[in-house]
């Protein structure tokens, strides 16, 4: 099943650029997802499993860090041939 995380992250932390960028690196090394990096968040798109396994790991190693939030959305069974009539 594919599936697409729209993830932000605020680190509490006065340097706090560096650990969200170490965030995104972390997930844009699995070549099989999608990564979609915007001011606010980071949308990740890739088979469910996979995707929800980097973004544990990536999460993991930003807590182990320093302190932080995390702010997701998660939209599955999402497929290129349906259609969204509600956009």
């Amino acid at each position: 099943m594919q599936a697409i995380v729209d993830v932000s992250l605020y680190p509490l932390a006065n340097d706090f650029i560096p650990h969200i960028d170490t965030f995104i690196y972390k997930i844009q090394e699995n070549s099989n997802l999608e990564v979609t990096v915007s001011e606010t968040s980071t949308s990740i798109k890739g088979e469910y499993d996979e995707l929800m396994s980097v973004l544990t790991e990536a999460m993991k190693s930003s807590l182990s860090a320093v302190p932080c939030s995390f702010n997701l959305r998660i939209l599955g069974g999402v497929t290129g041939d349906v259609e969204n009539k509600h956009l």
